[in-house]
Formats: C-alpha cells, sequence, structure tokens
C-alpha cells in the first residue's frame, strides 16, 4: 500500500505550482492557476488546503487585504522553499543518485538513462462530465452552484472538439471561488485534466 502524502509534500507540491508560474516574493497566484496545475492524482483538495493553510500557518504565503478573492501572495521565506530553490542537503552525495526517475498518469513508463520518444494513447471515459454534472447538480442550493451546473453542461458539448480547453477554463474559472463546489467534483479533475 503506497504511503498518504504528507501536508510538507502537499506544500511542496503548492510551491512548485509557484515556481511553475514563474511567482516571486510579493506576487500572486490564483487559486484558479493553482488548481489547473494540482496533480489530482496524488492529493485531494483536502490536501491542498491543508498545504494552503500550513505555509499561510508558516508565513511562506499570504492573503492581501483588498486583493482579487482566491488569490495567494508568496513571501520570501515561501519563495525560498521552493524546491528547485532550496539548497540540496548535505547528507546526500549528489554522487549516488545515478538518474532521475519519474513515474507520473496513466500507462507511465520508466526510462532510467534513456530517451522514449513513444507516445501514449489514452481513451478517458466522457461520461465523467456526466458524473461532474451529477455531483454538482445534487450540491444544496448555494451561491456559484447554478452558474457551475451550466458550465459543465456547456463543457459536455464541447468535449473532443478544439474548443474544449477554452471551456475548461471557463468551467475551472466559475467553481475556483466555491471551496464546496471544487470539494465535490475534485474526484473528477484528474479526469477531466486527462480530456484536454
Amino acid at each position: 500500500m503506497a504511503d498518504l502524502p504528507t501536508t510538507e509534500e502537499a506544500e511542496q507540491e503548492v510551491l512548485k505550482v509557484f515556481d511553475k508560474f514563474g511567482v516571486r516574493p510579493d506576487e500572486m497566484l490564483m487559486l484558479r492557476s493553482l488548481l489547473a496545475s494540482w496533480n489530482h492524482n496524488r492529493f485531494r483538495m483536502q490536501d491542498l488546503q491543508d498545504a494552503l493553510q500550513s505555509l499561510a500557518d508558516s508565513g511562506a504565503i499570504y492573503v492581501k487585504e483588498n486583493s482579487p478573492s482566491g488569490s495567494f501572495f508568496l513571501t520570501k521565506e515561501g519563495y525560498a522553499r521552493i524546491p528547485s530553490r532550496a539548497p540540496a542537503s548535505a547528507s546526500i552525495p549528489s554522487a549516488s543518485i545515478p538518474a532521475a526517475i519519474t513515474i507520473s498518469g496513466h500507462n507511465a513508463r520508466i526510462n532510467i538513462n534513456s530517451t522514449d520518444n513513444s507516445v501514449n494513447v489514452i481513451q478517458v471515459n466522457e461520461t465523467v462530465l456526466d458524473d461532474v454534472i451529477s455531483a454538482l447538480a445534487s450540491l444544496p442550493d448555494q451561491p456559484g452552484r447554478e452558474v457551475a451546473v451550466a458550465a459543465a453542461k456547456d463543457l459536455k458539448t464541447h468535449a473532443g472538439k478544439p474548443s474544449f480547453a477554452g471551456k475548461y477554463k471557463d468551467f475551472m474559472s466559475s467553481v475556483s471561488d466555491h471551496v464546496s463546489i471544487i470539494s465535490a467534483i475534485a474526484p473528477y479533475l484528474g479526469a477531466l485534466a486527462h480530456m484536454l
């Protein structure tokens, strides 16, 4: 059985997203950008919430008054903690690590000291959109629910079309400011991202 991710690992994942978008100290990252880049295969929405709270408690990120809803600002301390910026541990000599091994996603392969130019073609069952619509429709009446349901239905009509990516962005924008809505569709976010 695989180990459950720790809050520290989830914090590192959040900081990697800040790094991916080139965020520097006192610059902001919107929640929708964080959600779009979040590793939904390994981490759950609760892991994200715990990581954000822990990073805020430790002074790595903060929310600025009068800033847009769903925006997080990086501090100098948080910037220094970004994995690619943090100093390498002296206890692990770099010569002892023979290769970088990355395993992620569906049909992942391992390549050590070799190049793999093959492409995996994966069919994601588009009924996941029906599941997303059902999950949203089953939520109690609340702000943002009807907009999210409409955006999900619109997303479904564009499945498999070049316009899907734009509709996905619209859908994520419509749900990103509502934690209870995001929590309801969290199990489907990884499958949705694979449809891009």
